[in-house]
């Protein structure tokens, strides 16, 4: 809102103006866009009015607190938690509780058609499904065990993003005639600086 009240504002004094210039219409569209939340009903927390000065459209707005604390006292409660681990210090506790994100994450990232999916699967008989199943939680394990590491270096980064990555670096096989005196051998193609940090996060080039 901040951002464009001050866009508004040094166009309507700016000594040359470029582009469609905004109206009241187009102004209140964006501001229903940066007020609409599924989170918190910003709409009815904050109230907006634009007017029109010689031309330029211009954007007030204020933050109704009276609204806010009705908002917080109906709403931004407190959570009891519940755990049967009772060698965990309170602050384990709170933790494991806001790490659920991450497991919900994980099960998000089984839908992935192309890293760590669960499907398609074709297998039909229970013994080779539980097989799948299995290698599947231990691809997740095993990625989340990677990101750790990178993070503990210092790159925090994405499953996501690290997977596609990694997906990057390709080997290339150097196959020479008989004739020539140069022996085949293996390179990789050439990485990025990311790349270049994963692999030795990951002692990749050992490999």
């Amino acid at each position: 809102m901040r951002e464009l009240q001050k866009n508004l504002y040094k166009r309507a004094n700016a000594t040359t103006k470029r582009g469609k210039p905004p109206t009241v219409t187009s102004v209140t569209a964006q501001v229903n866009k940066i007020l609409h939340s599924r989170s918190a009903p910003l709409k009815t927390l904050i109230s907006a009015e634009m007017k029109e000065v010689n031309g330029s459209v211009y954007l007030e707005y204020a933050i109704d607190h009276e609204a806010l604390d009705k908002y917080k006292e109906e709403h931004m409660g407190k959570h009891i938690l519940f755990t049967d681990r009772n060698d965990w210090s309170t602050e384990e506790i709170v933790t494991a509780y806001r790490g659920q994100s991450h497991i919900e994450e994980a099960f998000k990232r089984m839908k992935d058609p192309h890293f760590l999916s669960w499907r398609p699967q074709y297998h039909w008989t229970d013994q080779k499904i539980m097989v799948h199943a299995f290698y599947c939680v231990l691809a997740i394990t095993i990625t989340a065990l990677a990101r750790r590491k990178a993070c503990q270096s210092g790159l925090d980064i994405s499953i996501p993003k690290m997977l596609d990555e990694l997906a990057g670096i390709k080997e290339v096989v150097h196959i020479y005639p008989q004739e020539a005196k140069q022996k085949d051998c293996l390179t990789l193609t050439k990485c990025s600086e990311l790349q270049q940090q994963l692999m030795t996060i990951m002692k990749i080039g050992r490999l």
